[in-house]
């Protein structure tokens, strides 16, 4: 989070970046020789304080620095970015979103109950010792229900 506000914003986003630049790299390096693959996490940058500026070209000039910022008002939990702050970061946590088709076996009550809690279930078949469950689900939901001992496949297509 940024205040665009202030006179000091461009130096304060340098030092930031530059430390978090200098953390990752590290990170990097280490997982590297661990032979593990890294990548750095996603950012997002909040534009705060926008309702502050006296017009907006300082915003333009941080919109078009940093693609993808988020012109914000934290004063104000109705305000100008919430909306948009909450999908992103949904987004960022579900992964991509699309209906795929769900198979858990009948004999894991535990598995079909996590997925029924924690995906946006649209229809349930239940075929011979199958249940094939409809839903809404991101990339990174699977991976997190896979990681919790949740059983399941996923229909090609």
């Amino acid at each position: 989070m940024l205040d665009v506000s202030d006179p000091a914003s461009e130096l304060q986003y340098d030092t930031v970046q530059g430390t978090l630049n200098e953390l990752f790299e590290g990170v990097r390096a280490a997982e590297e020789r661990a032979g593990r693959p890294w990548s750095p996490p996603a950012q997002l940058l909040l534009l705060n304080k926008v309702d502050r500026l006296t017009d907006n070209s300082a915003e333009l000039v941080w919109r078009s620095r940093v693609p993808g910022a988020i012109p914000f008002c934290a004063a104000d939990p109705d305000g100008r970015g919430h909306a948009e702050l909450r999908e992103r970061v949904a987004s960022m946590v579900t992964g991509a979103v699309r209906e795929r088709t769900l198979i858990i076996p009948m004999t894991d009550g535990r598995s079909l109950s996590a997925v029924e809690a924690q995906t946006d279930v649209l229809s349930r078949e239940f075929v011979g010792s199958e249940a094939r469950l409809r839903a809404r689900v991101g990339d990174r939901q699977i991976d997190r229900l896979r990681a919790s001992g949740v059983r399941l496949a996923v229909e090609p297509g």
